[in-house]
């Protein structure tokens, strides 16, 4: 299976694939790597692409400025225009200010290209800029002080405008790689690398986020008339990943459910793109008395496995929503996401953790109960949310809590297992009171060999 990587930037293209045991750029007809995301219609109906195309439109917008039609220049003299067009093209990536200028017959025009006149012209892209900066964040749960480091990628990373304005938004200076036009594409060699399952890049490991929810139509009896849409999988869930939710029937003696699968973020199913359909039968019960477990298991191949089981009668049936992808595969990759279809409550180490909580709650002293009481509250409301990062983070934290209070001393300073301390401490060693550091062996021979105990 060969692979390519093409980055589809506004600013340039790039292909890449993995060989040779590194990530390697494709040149493109000219010879180089970078290819202008720009398309033109020549005079005679040709099209070009790329930096022919792009040199021609910076042109073609000076010429519109000074109200020059192009029918008035000379060959030669439409030659030098679109030389001092990539003259300009490149010069304002690196400096703040730019002459542009051009001899049409006995006329010379000139233009100043500056970072004021820049900003200016570029005033409504760099809101969108903030918009999709500001999105990413919130998406994340962070704000710019969670942010230590910026670094930048694309073509438009070396244009001091851009640098200035994150600059701005960070209050702090991004970092520039050299080869910043390049990094995107690089990156995607590798992930055809991993895609192709190389050997020497077996060690990688590629995730992915969900950049659309993934729910199914349900019905809200205040508003029947229109189906709500009900997320499974919410968006930037990273991936693979597989979430199960319960539906129950929506009216008396319905003996059927049809489970429509949508994408989108609209809160009318109808408003999001429809997948796919799913059609089950089920007892007819009155309303509410019948349950369906949905199931959606995701990777990043965009394979989306639909599992529906009937409660009462166990009944699962599977539906598949997947790319165009060779039937072999497709089964060896739906193989691979079966390890995912596992509730985080059936987890071995999930189901430990929760009986050593409830065996903890009986034993400790009546002050500790509320205690213990709300850390199962809160481990099951993370089991509920179906996040593994979250529930691991918080079943390491249970685990060094849980063993202070299993060997809670009353004599010593009470444990505070406060939510709000969720990182590992280390385990304070016993002191003598002379402040130095005593083995429990040692301190019993300070203390002499009176401590027997007696029945």
């Amino acid at each position: 299976m060969a692979v390519i990587g093409i980055d589809l930037g506004t600013t340039n293209s790039l292909g890449c694939v993995y060989r040779n045991g590194k990530a390697e750029l494709i040149p493109n007809a000219y010879g180089s790597y970078l290819t202008p995301s720009v398309v033109s219609m020549m005079e005679d109906g040709r099209l070009v692409v790329g930096q022919p195309a792009k040199d021609r439109l910076i042109a073609e917008h000076f010429l519109l400025e000074h109200g020059v039609a192009r029918q008035q220049l000379r060959a030669q003299e439409y030659a030098v225009l679109l030389k001092q067009a990539e003259r300009c093209k490149k010069l304002l990536s690196e400096q703040d200010e730019v002459v542009m200028h051009a001899t049409v017959g006995d006329q010379l025009y000139e233009s100043t290209y500056t970072m004021d006149r820049l900003f200016e012209e570029s005033k409504a892209l760099l809101k969108e800029i903030r918009q999709v900066i500001g999105r990413a964040l919130k998406d994340g749960k962070m704000t710019i002080h969670d942010v230590d480091l910026v670094v930048m990628a694309g073509g438009s990373s070396k244009m001091p405008l851009i640098q200035k304005y994150i600059r701005h938004l960070f209050h702090q200076a991004p970092m520039v790689q050299r080869n910043c036009d390049e990094l995107i594409a690089l990156g995607l060699g590798l992930v055809c690398g991993v895609k192709e399952r190389k050997e020497e890049i077996k060690g990688y490991i590629l995730t992915d986020i969900c950049p659309f929810s993934l729910g199914v139509a349900t019905i809200n009896e205040a508003d029947p008339d229109r189906a709500y849409m009900a997320n499974i999988i919410n968006r930037n869930t990273v991936l693979p990943c597989s979430r199960v939710r319960r539906f129950y029937t929506a009216s008396d003696q319905q003996d059927y459910v049809v489970v429509e699968v949508h994408q989108g973020e609209n809160t009318y199913a109808q408003d999001n793109l429809l997948l796919g359909k799913i059609e089950i039968s089920v007892p007819p019960k009155p309303k509410g008395k019948e349950a369906v477990d949905v199931r959606f298991t995701y990777d990043i191949n965009g394979i989306l496995v639909v599992d529906t089981r009937v409660v009462s009668t166990g009944v699962v049936k599977t539906h598949i929503i997947s790319q165009k992808i060779p039937e072999e595969e497709l089964e060896q990759r739906v193989r691979e996401l079966e390890k995912l279809k596992v509730h985080p409550r059936d987890l071995s180490e999930n189901q430990q953790m929760l009986e050593r909580l409830e065996a903890l709650y009986q034993e400790v002293y009546p002050e500790q109960k509320d205690q213990v009481q709300q850390m199962i509250r809160t481990f099951e409301g993370f089991l509920d949310g179906q996040n593994p990062r979250q529930i691991q983070g918080y079943r390491r934290y249970l685990e060094k809590a849980v063993s202070v209070l299993e060997y809670y001393d009353p004599f010593e300073e009470e444990f505070d297992a406060s939510e709000d301390d969720w990182d590992l401490w280390d385990e304070e060693e016993a002191q003598d009171p002379d402040g130095e550091e005593t083995s429990e062996e040692e301190f019993w021979k300070k203390e002499g060999d009176d401590h027997s105990w007696t029945s």
